[in-house]
């Protein structure tokens, strides 16, 4: 594989990780957004009068909050639990693109050992008369 298509899929792995992270990020944001309503809707059901002669329209309006609680934090789950998902094969990617880019890495480093072995070896071999001088 040669160092491009390392670097693209780097790339590619980077981009896909970013967007998992902004996806979880949103679905963070979903789930302290519902939390705030939620701590909203139960600011009625605690000032209910203890003795039970209330309003029973109100209390159709307080299981219906709380049906709806229930809804939406099961949705909200649903949204974080697929952006931890997709998570997850991006860092999966990241890390094999990280590998790879490693190991050319070090291949790089050996070529470059070669070379210079090669080109002090040539110049050792070069008789007297053909080497570079020494600059002033």
């Amino acid at each position: 594989m040669t160092p491009e298509a390392i670097a693209r899929l780097q790339h590619l792995a980077t981009l896909r990780r970013r967007k998992a992270e902004a996806d979880l990020a949103a679905a963070l944001a979903r789930r302290n957004a519902v939390a705030a309503e939620e701590a909203a809707l139960r600011r009625p059901a605690e000032t209910l009068p203890a003795h039970g002669a209330c309003d029973p329209g109100l209390l159709t309006a307080v299981a219906s909050r709380e049906q709806w609680r229930h809804a939406r934090h099961a949705v909200l789950a649903r949204s974080l639990q697929t952006a931890e998902a997709r998570l997850g094969p991006a860092r999966q990617d990241l890390a094999v693109a990280h590998g790879r880019a490693l190991a050319l890495d070090d291949i790089a480093d050996k070529l470059d050992r070669r070379r210079v072995q090669e080109r002090q070896r040539r110049l050792d071999d070069a008789p007297p008369a053909s080497r570079p001088r020494p600059g002033p």
